[in-house]
This record gives C-alpha cells, sequence and structure tokens, in this order.
C-alpha cells in the first residue's frame, strides 16, 4: 500500500456483495461509523440483502456495464469480494477472478472518483514451508502456471494485477490474503463437514491428526 492518507470513505462499491464473504463487507460497512453510501454490483442481487444497501445487477466481466455503473455511482472506494466456488472449476475462476478483476481495475484507474481498490485474495495462493509466520517480503506465491488448483491459479493472478497498480497516479490498492472463512452464510466448510458426519463418511484419518490449519470469522475479514 502507498504512504498517502486514504481517501474518505463516502460511498464504497462492493463488487459480489451478495455472496457469503460479500454480505459481511457490506453488513460491516454499513456499522462503520463514517456512514458511508454502501452499493453493491452482483449479477443476481437475490439473496443475502441487507437493508440500507443499494444493489445493482452487473456482470463484473462486462466493461461497459460496469464502467457505466461508475460513472452513475461514483465510488470512491471499490472492493472486491466477488469470486466462485472453489468447485467451481477453471471457466467460472477466469471469468470472475482473472477478467473481473482485470476489467474493474482499468475502470478503476479511469474513474475521477475512485481512489481505492481492494481485493480480497486468499492464503490459498502462498506456497513453501508450513507453520512459518510470514511477512509480507518472505510470503513466496505459488507460480499460476504449474499449479493445479484452478481457485488459487485464478486468485494469485489477480492478486497480482492489484499489487501491480498500486501507486499509479490516483490509485491506492491493497490485497487481503485469509485463511478457510467461516461464520455466518457460508455455504463451504461448515455445510460440508456436517454433510461428511451425517453421512458418515469423515471416519478416515490420513496422517497424525496434528496437522495444523487457519481459520478466520468472516465479520473479522470484513472489519479488516
Amino acid at each position: 500500500m502507498a504512504s498517502e492518507a486514504s481517501a474518505p470513505l463516502t460511498h464504497v462499491l462492493v463488487m459480489g456483495g451478495c455472496g457469503f464473504l460479500g454480505s459481511h463487507v457490506v453488513q460491516a460497512l454499513l456499522a462503520h461509523p463514517s456512514r458511508p453510501i454502501v452499493s453493491v454490483a452482483s449479477r443476481s442481487p437475490t439473496r443475502n440483502l441487507m437493508k440500507g444497501a443499494k444493489y445493482y445487477v452487473c456482470d463484473i466481466s462486462k466493461q461497459a456495464g460496469f464502467k457505466s455503473l461508475l460513472e452513475t455511482l461514483q465510488p470512491t472506494t471499490i472492493i472486491n469480494a466477488a469470486a466462485p466456488l472453489a468447485s467451481h472449476g477453471s471457466a467460472a475462476s477466469a471469468a470472475t477472478t482473472i477478467a473481473g478483476t482485470r476489467l474493474s481495475l482499468a475502470c478503476a484507474a479511469e474513474s475521477p472518483t475512485v481512489k481505492n481498490y481492494i481485493y480480497i485474495s486468499s492464503c490459498s495462493i502462498v506456497t513453501g514451508m508450513p507453520f512459518t509466520l510470514l511477512t509480507e517480503e518472505a510470503a513466496t506465491l505459488i507460480d499460476p502456471e504449474s499449479h493445479h488448483d484452478p481457485y488459487s491459479s485464478a486468485k494469485v493472478t489477480a492478486d497480482a494485477m492489484v499489487i501491480s497498480v498500486n501507486g499509479a497516479p490516483g490509485l491506492r490498492t491493497a490485497v487481503l490474503r485469509p485463511s478457510g472463512i467461516v461464520g455466518e452464510r457460508d455455504v463451504q466448510i461448515i455445510p460440508s463437514l456436517l454433510r461428511a458426519l451425517d453421512q458418515g463418511v469423515a471416519r478416515l484419518q490420513l496422517g497424525d491428526g496434528k496437522k495444523k490449519f487457519d481459520f478466520v470469522y468472516a465479520g473479522n475479514v470484513a472489519d479488516a
């Protein structure tokens, strides 16, 4: 991140604000002391709707529609929480994560009002020795060309895009790389564990059971 002072939190556009994490971001913004205008761009704004936010139908992989939305709303900050489920495969990851991030960054750079762009990435893009307390400088990222997981490959590509334009004239960018996210409206981690228990398929253990994995509450990610 650049060292200049942040632009006032007056109007925030949340991409993917109807999703699991995105809805927590919207909820946190609505409770923020500065009381910003909160707008949401979603292809289908029909679930996880928060009273007080304004919702707009928009496909973030279509430049004309997203650019028009920015011109109409004139937000000062964009938070990109748009991402397909990890199980949705390479096509969805490429369209939403890579193309959507590239397009929205370009539109943000051209916008006279957007000053901050925050991308919610993932710890799955970090590789190297396990159980190491990493700093920003020490973190080693996966190679998207050789990594087998389409979700993580798309995430690391988008992550690099956002970092590369930080400090461009008039635009500050940042990325967050949270670990496994749990909380209200989760449709992946906790539901999958409960289904496995219900179906009796969680009786196999690989290894000694001492391997560690970090989880984080969605509300805490939103606060960050």
